[in-house]
Protein backbone atom coordinates (compact mmCIF):
# COMPACT_ATOMS: atom_id res chain seq x y z
CA UNK A 1 0.00 0.00 0.00
CA UNK A 2 1.21 3.28 -0.88
CA UNK A 3 2.17 5.46 1.75
CA UNK A 4 0.61 9.43 1.00
CA UNK A 5 0.31 11.89 3.53
CA UNK A 6 -2.81 12.94 5.22
CA UNK A 7 -3.68 16.78 5.02
CA UNK A 8 -3.63 18.41 8.52
CA UNK A 9 -7.68 19.48 7.51
CA UNK A 10 -8.79 15.84 6.73
CA UNK A 11 -7.10 15.20 10.43
CA UNK A 12 -9.10 17.91 11.39
CA UNK A 13 -12.69 16.75 10.13
CA UNK A 14 -11.95 12.95 11.21
CA UNK A 15 -10.74 13.96 14.99
CA UNK A 16 -12.40 18.03 15.67
CA UNK A 17 -12.08 17.66 19.22
CA UNK A 18 -8.53 17.63 18.99
CA UNK A 19 -7.81 20.29 16.62
CA UNK A 20 -7.52 23.52 17.83
CA UNK A 21 -10.24 26.20 16.86
CA UNK A 22 -9.11 29.34 15.38
CA UNK A 23 -10.78 32.37 15.55
CA UNK A 24 -9.61 35.24 13.08
CA UNK A 25 -6.38 35.03 13.16
CA UNK A 26 -6.07 33.98 16.67
CA UNK A 27 -5.81 29.97 18.38
CA UNK A 28 -8.68 29.37 20.64
CA UNK A 29 -5.45 29.20 23.53
CA UNK A 30 -5.08 32.50 22.38
CA UNK A 31 -7.64 34.27 22.60
CA UNK A 32 -9.18 33.19 26.35
CA UNK A 33 -5.48 33.79 27.72
CA UNK A 34 -6.55 37.74 25.99
CA UNK A 35 -10.15 38.09 27.71
CA UNK A 36 -10.38 40.52 29.86
CA UNK A 37 -12.80 40.65 32.96
CA UNK A 38 -16.21 42.12 32.79
CA UNK A 39 -19.18 42.01 29.87
CA UNK A 40 -18.06 43.68 27.03
CA UNK A 41 -18.29 43.80 23.38
CA UNK A 42 -15.59 42.06 20.94
CA UNK A 43 -14.70 42.44 16.76
CA UNK A 44 -14.12 39.49 15.60
CA UNK A 45 -10.74 39.36 16.52
CA UNK A 46 -11.81 39.59 20.05
CA UNK A 47 -10.57 43.18 20.27
CA UNK A 48 -11.93 45.25 22.82
CA UNK A 49 -14.55 47.65 20.75
CA UNK A 50 -14.90 51.42 20.98
CA UNK A 51 -16.40 54.49 19.66
CA UNK A 52 -19.40 52.72 18.01
CA UNK A 53 -20.63 49.96 16.48
CA UNK A 54 -20.41 49.44 12.52
CA UNK A 55 -22.65 47.17 10.76
CA UNK A 56 -21.42 47.59 7.02
CA UNK A 57 -23.92 47.98 4.67
CA UNK A 58 -27.03 45.12 5.21
CA UNK A 59 -28.46 44.55 1.82
CA UNK A 60 -32.59 44.08 2.17
CA UNK A 61 -34.22 40.67 1.31
CA UNK A 62 -37.26 42.31 2.29
CA UNK A 63 -37.82 39.24 5.09
CA UNK A 64 -38.85 40.16 8.80
CA UNK A 65 -35.16 41.00 9.82
CA UNK A 66 -31.61 41.08 7.62
CA UNK A 67 -28.72 40.91 9.57
CA UNK A 68 -24.83 42.30 9.15
CA UNK A 69 -22.38 40.61 8.01
CA UNK A 70 -20.06 42.08 10.33
CA UNK A 71 -19.45 39.65 13.06
CA UNK A 72 -19.24 41.01 16.99
CA UNK A 73 -18.70 39.05 20.06
CA UNK A 74 -19.79 39.07 23.65
CA UNK A 75 -17.61 38.31 26.22
CA UNK A 76 -19.04 37.90 30.20
CA UNK A 77 -18.41 35.95 33.15
CA UNK A 78 -19.88 32.59 32.90
CA UNK A 79 -22.82 32.99 35.07
CA UNK A 80 -24.37 35.71 32.38
CA UNK A 81 -26.97 34.45 30.00
CA UNK A 82 -29.02 36.08 27.59
CA UNK A 83 -32.41 37.50 28.25
CA UNK A 84 -32.27 41.17 28.85
CA UNK A 85 -31.67 43.45 25.86
CA UNK A 86 -34.08 45.75 25.49
CA UNK A 87 -37.09 45.88 22.67
CA UNK A 88 -36.53 48.15 19.74
CA UNK A 89 -38.80 48.29 16.82
CA UNK A 90 -37.26 47.17 13.45
CA UNK A 91 -33.87 45.99 15.46
CA UNK A 92 -32.65 43.00 17.02
CA UNK A 93 -29.62 41.70 18.44
CA UNK A 94 -29.44 37.67 18.34
CA UNK A 95 -27.15 36.02 20.86
CA UNK A 96 -25.57 32.44 20.75
CA UNK A 97 -22.83 30.38 22.11
CA UNK A 98 -19.56 30.78 20.58
CA UNK A 99 -18.10 28.12 18.84
CA UNK A 100 -15.33 27.65 21.41
CA UNK A 101 -15.60 28.17 24.98
CA UNK A 102 -12.75 29.93 27.93
CA UNK A 103 -12.75 28.72 31.05
CA UNK A 104 -14.72 31.28 33.65
CA UNK A 105 -16.29 32.79 30.53
CA UNK A 106 -19.66 33.10 28.62
CA UNK A 107 -18.99 33.89 25.08
CA UNK A 108 -21.82 34.51 22.74
CA UNK A 109 -21.67 35.63 19.04
CA UNK A 110 -23.82 39.16 18.73
CA UNK A 111 -25.76 38.98 15.39
CA UNK A 112 -27.51 42.42 14.60
CA UNK A 113 -30.73 42.45 12.08
CA UNK A 114 -32.74 45.38 10.93
CA UNK A 115 -36.17 45.21 9.32
CA UNK A 116 -35.92 47.51 6.51
CA UNK A 117 -39.67 49.03 6.91
CA UNK A 118 -38.26 50.52 10.03
CA UNK A 119 -34.99 52.13 8.77
CA UNK A 120 -35.37 52.68 4.90
CA UNK A 121 -32.80 53.42 2.16
CA UNK A 122 -29.39 55.60 3.10
CA UNK A 123 -27.43 55.95 5.97
CA UNK A 124 -28.41 55.09 9.28
CA UNK A 125 -27.77 55.73 13.30
CA UNK A 126 -29.40 55.08 17.11
CA UNK A 127 -28.67 54.57 20.30
CA UNK A 128 -28.72 50.81 21.84
CA UNK A 129 -27.63 50.12 25.00
CA UNK A 130 -26.62 46.26 25.04
CA UNK A 131 -27.81 44.21 28.28
CA UNK A 132 -26.80 40.83 29.75
CA UNK A 133 -28.65 39.10 32.80
CA UNK A 134 -26.35 39.00 35.62
CA UNK A 135 -25.47 35.81 38.45
CA UNK A 136 -29.06 37.19 40.09
CA UNK A 137 -31.13 37.13 36.74
CA UNK A 138 -30.93 41.45 36.76
CA UNK A 139 -30.41 43.15 33.51
CA UNK A 140 -26.57 44.03 33.49
CA UNK A 141 -24.68 46.73 31.27
CA UNK A 142 -22.47 45.36 28.71
CA UNK A 143 -18.80 47.57 28.28
CA UNK A 144 -19.89 48.73 24.28
CA UNK A 145 -20.48 51.31 22.60
CA UNK A 146 -24.31 52.80 22.28
CA UNK A 147 -24.10 54.63 18.72
CA UNK A 148 -24.98 51.95 16.16
CA UNK A 149 -24.38 53.00 12.35
CA UNK A 150 -24.48 51.63 9.23
CA UNK A 151 -25.89 51.80 5.51
CA UNK A 152 -28.87 49.84 4.31
CA UNK A 153 -29.16 49.16 0.98
CA UNK A 154 -32.76 48.69 -0.43
CA UNK A 155 -34.69 49.69 -3.40
CA UNK A 156 -37.97 52.22 -1.70
CA UNK A 157 -41.44 53.30 -3.62
CA UNK A 158 -42.19 56.60 -3.32
CA UNK A 159 -45.43 57.72 -4.86
CA UNK A 160 -46.75 61.31 -6.64
CA UNK A 161 -50.27 61.88 -6.98
CA UNK A 162 -50.37 65.16 -9.41
CA UNK A 163 -46.19 65.17 -8.68
CA UNK A 164 -46.81 65.72 -4.84
CA UNK A 165 -45.55 63.45 -2.41
CA UNK A 166 -47.76 60.67 -1.04
CA UNK A 167 -47.36 59.56 2.68
CA UNK A 168 -50.02 57.03 3.79
CA UNK A 169 -53.33 57.27 2.48
CA UNK A 170 -53.93 60.55 0.66
CA UNK A 171 -56.64 61.25 -1.64
CA UNK A 172 -56.24 64.36 -4.34
CA UNK A 173 -58.08 65.67 -6.86
CA UNK A 174 -57.39 65.08 -10.56
CA UNK A 175 -58.19 65.85 -13.93
CA UNK A 176 -62.12 65.49 -15.09
CA UNK A 177 -62.05 61.90 -15.93
CA UNK A 178 -59.05 60.74 -15.59
CA UNK A 179 -55.89 60.32 -12.58
CA UNK A 180 -52.36 59.41 -12.22
CA UNK A 181 -49.90 57.76 -10.08
CA UNK A 182 -46.62 58.11 -10.62
CA UNK A 183 -44.24 55.31 -8.45
CA UNK A 184 -40.13 55.98 -8.25
CA UNK A 185 -37.57 54.49 -6.41
CA UNK A 186 -35.96 56.79 -4.33
CA UNK A 187 -34.02 53.86 -2.66
CA UNK A 188 -30.32 53.04 -3.39
CA UNK A 189 -31.17 49.60 -5.09
CA UNK A 190 -33.17 48.00 -8.17
CA UNK A 191 -36.85 47.86 -7.02
CA UNK A 192 -38.88 45.20 -8.81
CA UNK A 193 -42.72 45.98 -8.79
CA UNK A 194 -44.66 42.70 -9.97
CA UNK A 195 -48.32 42.25 -10.92
CA UNK A 196 -51.44 44.75 -9.79
CA UNK A 197 -54.56 42.96 -8.57
CA UNK A 198 -57.91 43.90 -8.56
CA UNK A 199 -59.10 44.43 -5.01
CA UNK A 200 -62.71 46.08 -5.45
CA UNK A 201 -63.08 46.41 -9.23
CA UNK A 202 -66.24 48.42 -10.42
CA UNK A 203 -66.46 48.35 -14.47
CA UNK A 204 -66.90 52.41 -14.70
CA UNK A 205 -63.55 52.99 -13.38
CA UNK A 206 -60.70 51.69 -15.44
CA UNK A 207 -57.15 51.30 -15.22
CA UNK A 208 -56.20 52.28 -19.28
CA UNK A 209 -52.29 52.82 -19.11
CA UNK A 210 -49.97 51.05 -16.64
CA UNK A 211 -46.45 50.73 -17.00
CA UNK A 212 -45.92 50.12 -13.42
CA UNK A 213 -46.36 46.23 -13.78
CA UNK A 214 -43.95 43.53 -14.02
CA UNK A 215 -41.09 46.23 -13.78
CA UNK A 216 -37.23 46.93 -12.76
CA UNK A 217 -36.77 50.43 -11.01
CA UNK A 218 -33.69 51.81 -10.83
CA UNK A 219 -32.58 54.03 -8.39
CA UNK A 220 -33.89 57.36 -9.00
CA UNK A 221 -36.09 55.75 -12.17
CA UNK A 222 -40.28 56.01 -11.89
CA UNK A 223 -42.97 54.80 -13.95
CA UNK A 224 -46.72 56.02 -14.62
CA UNK A 225 -49.86 54.19 -14.35
CA UNK A 226 -53.50 56.12 -15.57
CA UNK A 227 -57.41 55.44 -14.88
CA UNK A 228 -60.37 56.86 -16.72
CA UNK A 229 -63.78 56.99 -15.27
CA UNK A 230 -66.57 55.67 -18.16
CA UNK A 231 -69.31 57.27 -17.41
CA UNK A 232 -71.27 55.84 -20.27
CA UNK A 233 -71.54 53.03 -17.86
CA UNK A 234 -73.53 55.43 -15.29
CA UNK A 235 -74.90 53.82 -11.99
CA UNK A 236 -73.67 54.04 -8.65
CA UNK A 237 -70.37 52.42 -9.01
CA UNK A 238 -67.91 54.88 -8.15
CA UNK A 239 -65.01 52.69 -6.30
CA UNK A 240 -62.27 50.77 -7.46
CA UNK A 241 -58.74 49.64 -5.50
CA UNK A 242 -55.78 47.62 -6.36
CA UNK A 243 -53.12 45.46 -4.56
CA UNK A 244 -49.43 46.16 -6.07
CA UNK A 245 -46.83 43.69 -5.56
CA UNK A 246 -43.83 45.13 -4.78
CA UNK A 247 -40.70 43.64 -3.59
CA UNK A 248 -40.08 46.84 -1.04
CA UNK A 249 -39.83 46.96 2.53
CA UNK A 250 -43.58 48.42 2.58
CA UNK A 251 -44.69 45.23 0.53
CA UNK A 252 -48.64 46.40 1.24
CA UNK A 253 -49.12 49.05 -1.54
CA UNK A 254 -52.97 49.78 -2.32
CA UNK A 255 -54.20 52.08 -5.21
CA UNK A 256 -57.36 53.91 -4.58
CA UNK A 257 -59.53 55.20 -6.97
CA UNK A 258 -62.91 57.16 -6.16
CA UNK A 259 -64.92 59.28 -8.93
CA UNK A 260 -66.50 62.53 -7.52
CA UNK A 261 -68.88 64.38 -9.69
CA UNK A 262 -66.99 63.37 -12.71
CA UNK A 263 -63.37 63.93 -11.55
CA UNK A 264 -61.24 60.90 -10.10
CA UNK A 265 -59.62 61.03 -6.89
CA UNK A 266 -56.53 58.90 -6.26
CA UNK A 267 -55.03 57.58 -3.07
CA UNK A 268 -52.31 55.70 -2.24
CA UNK A 269 -52.23 53.21 1.02
CA UNK A 270 -48.86 51.62 2.16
Amino acid sequence: MENRLIPSFVICALALAFCPIASASKSNSEVCKSLKSGAYLTDEKFNQVNGEINLGTISASWDDLDYSGIKYYIVAPKEYSDGAMPALIGFSVELREAAFSCRGFAIFEARFGLNAHNFGPGSFSFNYPLMLLNKDSLPANVRAPERIVGNLKTGWLSSLLNEKPVSGLELGAAAAGSAKVKFINSGNSILAIEKWSATDEQNNILLIKNHCAIIELKPGAACEAEFKWNSSKGGKASYASWAVDAKNPDRTLEVIVEERNGKLLLGIRN
